[in-house]
C-alpha cells in the first residue's frame, strides 16, 4: 500500500504539470518570476561574467575577491621571533582563562588578533582538537573552531607579519603537514 503523502505529492505534481501545459499555449500571459529573473540576469550579464578576478590575475592572496568558485580560509604568518607552530597557521587562539568557555576564549582571541573584524563563531564545540608538542616537550591542547568573517578588513595584531586568504588546496602548501592532515577533512572547497 502506497503511503498517503506519496499519493498527495504525485497528485500535486500532476496539477502543476497541467497548469504549466495550459500556460505554454497562452498568448500575452504574465511571465513568472523565475522567467523574469532569467531575462534580467541575461540582460545584466550576471551569468556571463568571468569568475577570474583582478586579484586572481595579480596573485593577490590578501584579497577576498579571488577564487570566486571556492571558499576561502584566513591563515596568518607569525613574525619570526614569536613563531611557535610553523610558518603559517589559522588565527591562533589565546590562552584559556579561568571562568571562560572555549568559545569565549575564541571570541576574545578574534577581537585581540583581528581588531577591525567582526567574527561569528559557529558552535560552542571545537571542530578539531589535537595535542601539539612544545619545544620543551610538553603537550599543549589545541582547539580549532569554525568561524566566519561577518564584516571588517583584516588588520593583524603586532605578533603577525602577513596573512592570506587561501582555498583548501592552496592551504596544503602553506601549513605544516601534521596540522593540515588534522583539519583538511573539515574544510570544503566549493
Amino acid at each position: 500500500m502506497e503511503p498517503e503523502w506519496k499519493r498527495e505529492k504525485e497528485m500535486f505534481q500532476e496539477r502543476v504539470e497541467k497548469q504549466r501545459d495550459k500556460l505554454r499555449g497562452v498568448k500575452n500571459r504574465q511571465p513568472t518570476i523565475p522567467e523574469i529573473m532569467m531575462k534580467v540576469c541575461e540582460w545584466k550579464g550576471v551569468w556571463n561574467r568571468p569568475r577570474i578576478t583582478k586579484a586572481d590575475k595579480e596573485g593577490n592572496m590578501r584579497s577576498l575577491n579571488r577564487k570566486m568558485e571556492n571558499r576561502l580560509y584566513l591563515i596568518v604568518k607569525r613574525k619570526p621571533i614569536a613563531r611557535a607552530e610553523g610558518p603559517w597557521e589559522f588565527v591562533p587562539a589565546s590562552q584559556w582563562k579561568e571562568g571562560e568557555t572555549l568559545r569565549d576564549t575564541v571570541e576574545r582571541s578574534a577581537q585581540e588578533k583581528l581588531p577591525n573584524c567582526r567574527v561569528w563563531v559557529v558552535s560552542n564545540a571545537p571542530d578539531v582538537h589535537y595535542q601539539n608538542v612544545c619545544d620543551n616537550g610538553e603537550l599543549q591542547d589545541m582547539f580549532y573552531f569554525r568561524s566566519y568573517l561577518v564584516e571588517g578588513k583584516v588588520k593583524l595584531s603586532d605578533e603577525f607579519e602577513d596573512y592570506a586568504w587561501v582555498t583548501k588546496r592552496e592551504m596544503a602548501r602553506y601549513m605544516e603537514p601534521e596540522l593540515y592532515a588534522k583539519v583538511k577533512d573539515l574544510l570544503v572547497d566549493w
